[in-house]
């Protein structure tokens, strides 16, 4: 908000520059061309990046206060590291300062000295998305990602998926939030594609840990994007993993090889209706969650098969419960065409069938999924369906949010913390701080 109204200014005095340089002469017609000048420099210092494509309005990115290491080489991958100058880490005090005040001119007085900071930028983001501004929202997370992007090492590649970045470096975490951020971004735009291949990019930068949990959303927009091959090797890729008890990977493996039959390219390996039905098999507990979430459990046909094995006894761990649930409720849109419901309903009628058998290999995948997710507490409580089951959500689990070293905003307890606006203040000031939950109006004059 703050940068179109600067780039309003920034016009009109540029249209007054131009007439009085026509009808300067003079000393003063040499001073107003030294000004274009330097205007002219400003705009060819704003530096051009693959993944952010910088607007005109936005301020020169200038390198001297994040910049990334290359820290070493293992296995063909090459890890990297952001560093900050020592100016850079007095601003982060000072950003945690003015988060704790809970002012926001302070955040934007902290921006006038560095417009590229990082973690000032994604917090006003937040603080703007609550108030359903997602454009202002959606540019800032771009700025902090055109930030970050200016600052990669020549050797940073990631377009090949060998550069890594390490979460567990306080320093690194604020481009795994950026691109977290953008992915829910380009979700809500319905720019699946876009949004695939950062969930590829955030997932190369640390593949062993997966520190965003970014395989709950690598199916869904993998199949929103057609890019079924993608999904069916990322098994391969990630060797260290066991991507066949993750629910959602389970399910998306079986749809993306549907697909492939449907195209007439067969994918190798399982045929899509077995695939299916290990899947079933495996998390029985889905089909009755995916149809409650279409609004379909009612309907006589499906009744038949939920009230008999494997759809009325399953596996009741609540981690489980938790991923099945958010596998549901993100999927439920694409079940719904026609073609993949008769499908499902096919494949599931066949394996109330096949279970009956005490013989079948199917009896082996529940097996699985009770070795697998024992009863007790969830292991996952932290990973909110706000966030991963749809494209509404747009920050991280809360969990998450210490570790980031910011607070969530959120309105105080007490009503004696409210902020009362005051109508005397100017006009940003006043504009920013009703942002705020916390912010009450002014009480009506007596």
């Amino acid at each position: 908000m703050t940068q179109k109204i600067g780039m309003c200014l920034f016009k009109v005095a540029d249209s007054i520059a131009f007439d009085t340089l026509n009808s300067a002469r003079g000393p003063a017609r040499n001073e107003v061309s030294r000004l274009r000048q330097i205007q002219a420099k400003l705009r060819a210092n704003i530096r051009k990046c693959k993944l952010i494509k910088p607007q005109a309005h936005w301020a020169p990115w200038t390198s001297g206060d994040v910049w990334m290491v290359k820290t070493t080489e293992t296995e063909g991958n090459q890890w990297f590291c952001f560093e900050y100058s020592d100016r850079y880490y007095q601003q982060q005090l000072e950003y945690h300062l003015c988060v704790a005040s809970h002012d926001p001119q302070s955040l934007i007085a902290l921006l006038r000295h560095n417009p590229y900071h990082i973690d000032t930028l994604l917090q006003l983001a937040q603080a703007v998305r609550q108030s359903g501004q997602n454009d202002e929202a959606t540019e800032l997370i771009e700025m902090a990602l055109y930030g970050l992007e200016s600052a990669f090492h020549a050797e940073f590649d990631w377009t090949a998926a060998t550069s890594r970045l390490s979460f567990d470096l306080d320093v690194n975490r604020s481009i795994f939030r950026a691109l977290f951020n953008y992915i829910q971004v380009l979700g809500r735009r319905g720019a699946h594609r876009s949004a695939f291949e950062c969930c590829k990019l955030l997932l190369s930068l640390d593949p062993c840990n997966d520190p965003m949990h970014i395989l709950l959303l690598y199916d869904y927009y993998a199949i929103r994007s057609r890019q079924f091959d993608d999904l069916l090797t990322i098994s391969t890729e990630l060797p260290w993993r066991d991507l066949t008890v993750i629910p959602n990977m389970r399910f998306g493996d079986a749809i993306a090889r549907f697909f492939k039959s449907e195209l007439g390219e067969d994918a190798e390996g399982t045929h899509p209706d077995e695939a299916l039905a290990q899947a079933l098999a495996m998390f029985p507990s889905f089909l009755p969650t995916l149809l409650k979430q279409m609004n379909q459990a009612s309907q006589s046909k499906w009744q038949r098969l939920l009230s008999q094995t494997p759809f009325n006894t399953f596996v009741r761990s609540e981690s489980l419960i938790h991923l099945v649930d958010l596998c549901a409720t993100r999927m439920s849109g694409v079940w719904r065409e026609s073609q993949l419901n008769d499908w499902l309903f096919k494949v599931a009628s066949n394996v109330v069938e096949r279970m009956r058998n005490a013989n079948d290999d199917l009896h082996s995948y529940a097996t699985a999924a009770a070795l697998e997710y024992p009863d007790g507490p969830s292991l996952v409580s932290h990973i909110h369906n706000t966030v991963y089951a749809t494209d509404a959500a747009f920050a991280v689990p809360d969990d998450e949010f210490p570790a980031f070293g910011f607070q969530r905003a959120a309105p105080p307890a007490a009503a004696a913390d409210q902020m009362v606006l005051n109508p005397a203040a100017n006009a940003l000031q006043l504009f920013l701080q009703s942002l705020l939950p916390w912010a009450v109006p002014p009480p009506p004059p007596q």
